[in-house]
């Protein structure tokens, strides 16, 4: 996972980012300065080059990706067209099939599941708006699901907005995201597929999983 350039110390509780900043300023303008916004993908290229690590802990993974948001930014507007046509043409009308985060582990949650993000992904959907609904009802569903399986407590929600349930393993959490997607009346699998995000590299100890 790329690396977030955090400063330490005391102020934000070490969470400032003006090395960030300063990864920006100092090193990433200067190598960027005079390139063509619309040619965004050399943009990027040039930002790996002078990071030179596999997981951007000289720059920072917040430093590199805000710059390269604002190069494309940039070229749209130097386009004078909006970022969604830019990037997907004049005839771009879709959207991606959207992942959920539903229930979380690992550092975003207080419970024992080490796999820090189960996700639905409505596959069966037509539309984004669908696609929102079904993942709104299965949430929903989940809620009660949790609720009724492990009391009051298996409802509190983790850091990014998924229910963090006292679950010690990666099965619970797997059938509760089943016995959700059926009581909103679809079908595991054809209608709404399960995804992970493992953050494995949070569990990763001394060389082992």
């Amino acid at each position: 996972e790329a690396i977030d350039l955090r400063d330490g110390g005391k102020a934000y509780l070490g969470r400032g980012v003006l090395r960030a900043v300063e990864a920006v300023n100092k090193y990433i303008a200067p190598a960027i300065r005079g390139m063509d916004s619309s040619r965004y993908r050399d943009v990027d290229k040039k930002i790996i080059e002078i990071d030179g690590t596999d997981n951007k802990s000289r720059l920072g993974g917040n430093a590199t990706t805000a710059t390269s948001l604002a190069v494309i930014n940039a070229a749209a507007d130097t386009a004078d067209i909006p970022l969604f046509e830019f990037l997907g043409g004049k005839r771009a009308r879709t959207l991606p099939t959207p992942l959920m985060n539903i229930i979380n582990g690992g550092v975003h949650a207080g419970n024992e599941l080490s796999i820090q993000e189960f996700m639905i992904v409505p596959v069966g959907a037509d539309r984004f708006s669908e696609a929102l609904r079904i993942a709104v009802e299965v949430y929903k569903n989940l809620r009660n699901v949790l609720k009724e399986g492990y009391g009051s407590l298996a409802i509190n929600l983790g850091d990014e907005g998924g229910f963090a349930p006292p679950m010690r393993n990666t099965e619970e959490a797997l059938k509760a995201l089943e016995d959700a997607i059926k009581r909103s009346g679809y079908v595991l699998g054809n209608d709404v597929v399960l995804a992970l995000d493992a953050a494995a590299s949070q569990f990763f100890i001394n060389g082992k999983y």
